[in-house]
């Protein structure tokens, strides 16, 4: 008999950190199944399944909500009803586990398994906990939203509770997040603490210096880099301020600011550096989705710089660059500063913090190697695809 299993997300390819954590679970679940559907959104016309899992069978499923995209009400619940639907048509093919990389869609699993009492539902939690208990409460407070979008978020909400109630296991990056879940309403006994998988590439960093050359970069130029969304919780406003700092109190200094990533202030970002003069000074290199392109922008930096404002779950951005040997200066909020002990750490929203932390390292090579080393070896010693497998494996979940 076919092993078969379901995949839950709520967009393929998926937004940020989520896409490398589901591309190496999905690898994992390759080598024990024979048959792995993925139930999720497509954001592409012309969707292509990751080479390492090309042999699998995999099928996908199209959402009506986009047609109804101009209400969030109306789109929560068609997501939920077409993806129960799929959900249930996946169970007549005998599709009996489910793992679910979204804790909001993880709906489709669990209202399932209410139903039929053999089916085994896993959540993996990638922030959706930490934004909904505490962040989307600050993001209400903080800005005048319409009575739908704070329905949206009570529903969302209680759609989480109901999941993480209903789940046979809960993942989570930390115990904060664990706390965070026990709070919503998750037995404490089903929770897994577990530490995000980084992709293999990032394991053998042979990559030279020299690929400075490779972005037209002059060898001797500091690089400041941030990878990830351009969104306003991520705090970028403020690194742009501690670069301008940088360059109007050091002049002499050689430095570039590298952002990686697309979001919606991309075009604020833009306009406020233009604002700082600083615009010649800064790359905005749009989102790198292949992993071996972002290893060779990660080699050319001398400082990672993640400047966060609200708490979600770990980046998988500050383990990629932690894994490239860079130091990483990132924001006190969230579960960060639990995970990872050897992050250089300042106050959220504080440029001024940053423009500091970031001259100690481009002054102090010796340091910044230190600092470097030390995260790195915490990183590969705890956060690899294979200590994962090995835990999936050891607990029986695949």
């Amino acid at each position: 008999m076919k092993r078969r299993c379901g995949v839950i997300l709520n967009n393929y390819p998926v937004i940020g950190g989520v896409y490398s954590i589901v591309n190496v679970f999905l690898r994992i679940l390759e080598k024990r199944y024979d048959e792995i559907y993925l139930i999720c959104r497509i954001r592409t016309k012309n969707l292509k399944v990751p080479l390492n899992v090309k042999t699998v069978n995999i099928s996908y499923h199209p959402t009506l909500a986009k047609v109804f995209s101009f209400n969030h009400i109306v789109t929560f619940f068609l997501n939920l009803f077409s993806g129960t639907l799929f959900a249930f048509l996946l169970y007549i093919k005998d599709v009996k586990k489910y793992y679910c990389h979204d804790s909001i869609t993880a709906f489709y699993a669990v209202f399932l398994s209410k139903i039929f009492k053999d089916v085994e539902v896993i959540i993996f939690d990638h922030g959706k906990i930490m934004n909904i208990s505490k962040g989307s409460q600050e993001y209400i407070s903080k800005n005048k939203l319409n009575i739908t979008k704070k329905i949206h978020f009570y529903l969302m909400k209680k759609i989480l509770q109901f999941n993480l109630r209903g789940a046979d296991y809960v993942f989570v990056g930390s115990g904060e997040i664990r706390n965070k879940a026990i709070e919503l309403g998750c037995d404490v006994k089903k929770i897994v603490v577990y530490n995000y998988p980084v992709d293999n590439v990032f394991e053998d960093n042979d990559v030279k210096r020299s690929e400075k050359n490779r972005v037209h970069f002059e060898l001797d130029s500091k690089i400041i880099l941030y990878v990830g969304r351009l969104e306003a919780i991520k705090g970028l406003e403020y690194l742009l301020e501690a670069f301008a700092n940088i360059r109007n109190e050091y002049r002499s200094l050689k430095i570039k600011l590298f952002i990686v990533g697309d979001g919606t202030i991309k075009g604020y970002l833009k306009d406020l550096a233009k604002k700082l003069r600083i615009y010649d000074d800064v790359i905005f290199y749009g989102e790198v989705k292949d992993k071996r392109e972002l290893k060779k922008i990660l080699s050319i930096g001398d400082v990672f710089v993640y400047p966060s404002v609200i708490s979600g779950g770990v980046s998988m951005s500050i383990l990629e660059a932690a894994m490239m040997k860079l130091p990483v200066i990132t924001t006190t909020v969230g579960p960060t500063k639990e995970v990872l002990k050897n992050c250089i750490y300042v106050e959220p929203k504080n440029s001024e913090q940053l423009k500091e932390a970031i001259l100690k390292i481009l002054r102090d090579e010796e340091y910044k190697n230190s600092i470097g080393k030390a995260i790195h070896n915490e990183v590969k010693n705890r956060f690899t695809a294979k200590q994962f497998e090995e835990l999936l494996i050891s607990g029986g979940w695949i």
